[in-house]
């Protein structure tokens, strides 16, 4: 998958990149940017991009979370 949007990027132009700092999307975004054709800025590795866990509320509708919350 990162191979087909590395060839689907590669054209794109990029004033900035910002990836999640956990190791398998370091990986990709290192990845994804050696595909490019154009100047890269420099990637900014950021926690802030992390994944979450939602428990109970893991993908449940929207409509069921406001209904829990008001009960």
């Amino acid at each position: 998958m990162a191979k087909s949007l590395g060839v689907h990027l590669k054209d794109e132009v990029f004033t900035r990149i910002y990836s999640s700092d956990l190791e398998r999307t370091r990986l990709t975004t290192k990845y994804l940017v050696s595909q490019l054709n154009t100047d890269v800025p420099k990637v900014k590795f950021t926690p802030l991009l992390r994944e979450r866990n939602f428990g109970d509320w893991e993908f449940l509708p929207t409509k069921v979370c406001v209904m829990k919350t008001q009960e």
